[in-house]
């Protein structure tokens, strides 16, 4: 994927890896970001279809949700607040559909003035189809139980699902 970054009027043309992210509705999902220093000073959640395209910003020590987007407020936290060794990720409670799409991950830290871009997301929502039998998934209340095939894909890009069977 090709991201075209502007920063201070100088456009950089830069290759990012699309991440994707599997869940399903109801569940919580951690979007994981990682980014390089401690000393981060300021970090912004973007889905860039959105208006205003703020998930979440952290700016001084604090969380600013003047500019978030209603759809994820009192939805969405950082999953280390004071952005120990540079771990920026992000969790999103209870996804639905509204949640898919592709979300950008920024930082600053306090060596530099310009916002880096990080990491870009993909996250997909996949309706749950409630289906009897052995090895087939299933819904038990609000806990989602997985058939072996996706428990598979879901290890292998080290996703936390809430159950699998065998």
């Amino acid at each position: 994927l090709d991201v075209i970054l502007s920063l201070n009027n100088v456009i950089t043309k830069t290759k990012y890896v699309l991440r994707p992210y599997f869940s399903h509705p109801g569940d919580d999902v951690t979007l994981s970001c990682q980014a390089d220093g401690s000393s981060i000073s300021f970090a912004e959640w973007t889905r860039p279809d959105l208006k205003p395209e703020y998930i979440l910003v952290y700016r001084s020590g604090s969380l600013d949700p003047d500019n978030q987007h209603p759809s994820f407020k009192d939805r969405v936290k950082l999953v280390d607040r004071d952005l120990k060794d540079g771990d920026v990720s992000l969790t999103l409670k209870n996804v639905s559909s509204i949640d898919n799409g592709t979300y950008e991950c920024r930082v600053k830290t306090n060596d530099t003035d310009q916002i880096r871009f990080i990491g870009i997301l993909r996250l997909t929502i996949r309706t749950v189809r409630l289906q009897g039998g052995a090895g087939e998934q299933r819904s038990e209340g609000r806990r989602r139980v997985f058939n072996s095939e996706e428990c598979e894909q879901t290890r292998r890009w080290n996703i936390r699902v809430s159950s699998c069977i065998s």
